[in-house]
């Protein structure tokens, strides 16, 4: 599941990234010099901040095994250390994979309009 949040996280800040990229290139021409040399850094940055998001995710799934009517199945869960910080970690999850990307990129778009 944690690859899963990376991979989701990734997708959202490149897409943040580059609307930020476009947006900067539209009004400001003369940055375009200035993000292409950035570009590496850039991106080790996007997935260094998605891989982060989704570690507290690995580093609490564990393997556990449950009685069901076919036999026992062994499954992946997440087992946090209490429900509040399952709720923290989602909630903060929310609000920086999806919530935020969501309004710069609705922002920088309704400003170019």
């Amino acid at each position: 599941m944690s690859y899963i949040i990376t991979v989701i996280c990734v997708a959202i800040f490149t897409l943040t990234v580059t609307v930020i990229d476009r947006f900067c290139t539209t009004l400001y021409p003369s940055v375009l010099n200035a993000t292409q040399k950035y570009q590496i850094i850039i991106i080790i940055c996007v997935w260094l901040i998605g891989m982060t998001l989704s570690l507290p995710w690995l580093l609490y799934t564990k393997m556990s095994t449950y009685e069901w009517f076919g036999g026992p199945q062994t499954v992946c869960q997440a087992h946090f250390p209490s429900e509040e910080s399952r709720r923290i970690y989602i909630t903060i999850l929310v609000c920086l994979g999806y919530i935020l990307p969501l309004i710069i990129m609705f922002g920088l778009g309704c400003y170019n309009i």
